[in-house]
């Protein structure tokens, strides 16, 4: 029977990190085939995620350097940052976007519509809010005239998704 190499700490976190990060389930089991981990590996793993999960929702580590020495410490997590992200989104679209804007509506029409690339591009209808987009550089026309989102425009729209939770009835 073949032994297996060990994995390190770190690298197994980032294989179990990875795997869990789009949201899907898994068993112990069917997460150590996934990462290609032992499923004791994988279990000592999710019990320091829990850890590490539970220590950033009360501290942030701040690493700095006073000449060649560096210094580690944790930073208690204030204010806002405190606040589950939902909850954050919410006061912040309450504060300062109360009200989706014309801007927003088509950027994230067009992310709706995967309008992501040239290949993808779309057709619609020119208006001042369109040409504004295009001139700062949030969407990019075609030549034959159709329109997509720039990488910037992209993170705008996922932005709006984020803080206008609505938008993502219909997003990918």
């Amino acid at each position: 029977m073949e032994r297996m190499e060990r994995t390190d700490l770190v690298t197994a976190y980032e294989k179990v990190v990875n795997a869990l990060k789009h949201g899907q389930q898994y068993t112990l089991r069917g997460l150590a085939q996934e990462t290609g981990l032992n499923p004791r590996t994988v279990s000592k793993t999710i019990k320091l995620l829990k850890i590490s999960e539970a220590f950033c929702q009360k501290a942030q580590i701040e690493i700095s350097r006073i000449n060649k020495i560096q210094i580690i410490r944790a930073k208690p997590v204030v204010g806002l940052a405190r606040l589950p992200g939902q909850i954050q989104n919410l006061l912040i679209r309450t504060a300062y976007f109360p009200t989706v804007s014309r801007d927003e509506e088509v950027l994230v029409h067009l992310y709706i519509k995967d309008a992501v690339n040239p290949n993808k591009a779309i057709n619609m209808t020119k208006d001042k809010t369109l040409s504004e987009l295009v001139k700062a550089e949030h969407i990019a026309k075609t030549k034959d005239g159709r329109y997509y989102l720039t990488k910037d425009g992209q993170m705008i729209a996922k932005g709006a998704i984020e803080i206008y939770p609505e938008f993502g009835t219909e997003a990918k």
